[in-house]
């Protein structure tokens, strides 16, 4: 369970939060709050790209649907650069559909995860996205369609 009191899932200290909703960004760095993990926020692909050129973090949790660079751009980033390339990526998406699940997961998404946030399992979630590394390369970029 995902919630105060509840074990920091091994070796995450950093996370970077991705989305362009305040509220759910807030949320987010709340919930990694109460367990002493620090959580840097971004608004957009194109911001977390700037600070992932800045500083390294354990995980970072995306969004799909962002302006400016959205999460399939930001994941290409991602997986392109050697110092980030194995870094876990949660995509938190509103998209529910075969089409961005597999659009995300082929970009080089660790794992997706849809909104709204299921608490109870969501640490989880984090737990063995932590235990995850990337083995294979992105595969060519399928944006998906939108709805």
């Amino acid at each position: 369970m995902f919630v105060a009191g509840s074990k920091t899932p091994k070796g995450l200290a950093s996370v970077l939060v991705v989305d362009d909703e305040l509220i759910t960004r807030s949320l987010l760095v709340s919930k990694f709050a109460m367990l002493d993990v620090g959580a840097t926020e971004a608004e957009d692909g194109e911001q977390a790209i700037r600070i992932l050129e800045q500083k390294t973090f354990d995980l970072a949790i995306v969004d799909l649907e962002m302006p400016n660079v959205d999460g399939y751009e930001l994941l290409q980033a991602i997986r392109a650069n050697p110092r980030t390339a194995t870094m876990p990526v949660i995509v938190l998406s509103c998209r529910e559909d075969k089409p961005a699940i597999d659009g995300a997961l082929a970009a080089g998404a660790t794992s997706y995860l849809a909104k709204p946030i299921e608490w109870k399992s969501f640490g989880d979630h984090v737990a063995n996205a932590m235990q995850t590394k990337r083995l294979r390369p992105a595969q060519p970029m399928r944006r998906a369609a939108t709805t």
